[in-house]
């Protein structure tokens, strides 16, 4: 499933449905350090990443985040994304 989900954000950011993409800030949660990806969809926002980074900005629900555990491993799918 994890490899069909990659397939679909390539697609998505192929045909424009993705507008941006970056690595975002590592998060710290329950002592786990995640990193996350962010996904910015046209006209589609995710208020729960605002409420979960907990800094009452606005602006953090315009991306949708995608967790890693591993920063290599994002890093690794962001440029696979991108070429």
């Amino acid at each position: 499933m994890y490899v069909n989900e990659m397939k679909c954000l390539r697609s998505q950011l192929r045909r424009g449905i993705i507008v941006d993409i970056k690595a975002g800030e590592d998060f710290h949660i329950n002592g786990k350090t995640l990193y996350p990806l962010e996904v910015k969809f046209d006209g589609v926002g995710c208020h729960a990443y605002m409420l979960l980074r907990q800094q009452g900005d606005i602006t953090d629900s315009i991306f949708t985040p995608y967790f890693f555990s591993n920063r290599d491993k994002r890093d690794a799918f962001l440029g696979w994304l991108l070429r």
